[in-house]
């Protein structure tokens, strides 16, 4: 299966529907998947004025971690060198340097997938973007058709089919997601590795995986302009623009 990031999907599943908002928010994920953004989850001071411990999701950027297109690139810029932030703080910054979501979609991913030879035209996909949309389309289908029986039966093949998903298991739907965190329970341990470029690996517990539910911005953009939701949990349907449309 071609190694078709989560954005690229959305873009390809539904060319004229599919969300600008939808595919930043992938983008964050497949970074913090494959490890170019560093997702940490502390006890930290409250506020510089207020001592009390609070537990926070904490994001900083890889210097050292390569991406590999313009909507990744774009991404990884939104995270200051050198400091972590926070979600609000993450919230904050989308705002300013990102009103228009469509801005992503049609000169950061856009681009991407016509140099990659999936896309002809804005709407219009070739042969091979179909194929590679399909691929993950077919895999994301059978673990959630599935799941039961592969968590009880057959669990060797459960792992192969997610890590032939890579970073696009954040398009599986909320059910099943939840299922699988029930197996992180049983093997908090449980690594995930994955191929995410033809010469690059990266490994990802699901503890990684999981966190993403808790990650919400919505609650900072102004009415209106969507909904994030929680990675993974937004308007459009569980995994985003995995749903049948």
């Amino acid at each position: 299966m071609s190694t078709l990031s989560p954005q690229a999907y959305c873009y390809l599943r539904h060319p004229i529907l599919s969300s600008g908002e939808t595919m930043l928010q992938y983008t964050i994920q497949h970074l913090c998947i494959t490890g170019a953004i560093r997702l940490e989850r502390r006890r930290v001071q409250a506020h510089a004025r207020d001592p009390h411990m609070v537990s926070r999701i904490l994001l900083s950027r890889v210097n050292r971690h390569p991406v590999a297109t313009r909507a990744e690139g774009y991404v990884q810029e939104l995270f200051p060198r050198g400091k972590e932030v926070s979600i609000g703080q993450l919230r904050g910054k989308i705002k300013k340097e990102l009103p228009d979501f469509e801005v992503f979609k049609y000169e950061q991913v856009l681009p991407d997938l016509v140099d990659a030879g999936m896309l002809r035209s804005r709407f219009v996909r070739t042969d091979q973007g179909v194929d590679a949309m399909q691929g993950v389309r077919r895999v994301r289908k059978f673990i959630e058709r599935r799941i039961d029986g592969l968590l009880k039966n057959d669990r060797d093949t459960l792992i192969a089919n997610l890590n032939a998903l890579g970073s696009n298991l954040v398009l599986l739907d909320k059910d099943t997601r939840d299922k699988l965190r029930g197996m992180l329970k049983e093997f908090p341990d449980l690594t995930l590795t994955m191929n995410i470029g033809s010469t690059l690996e990266n490994s990802v517990t699901f503890d990684a995986f999981t966190a993403f539910d808790t990650l919400g911005f919505g609650d900072s953009f102004d009415a209106g302009v969507g909904d994030f939701g929680g990675f993974g949990d937004g308007d459009f349907g569980g995994g985003g623009a995995g749903g049948d449309w």
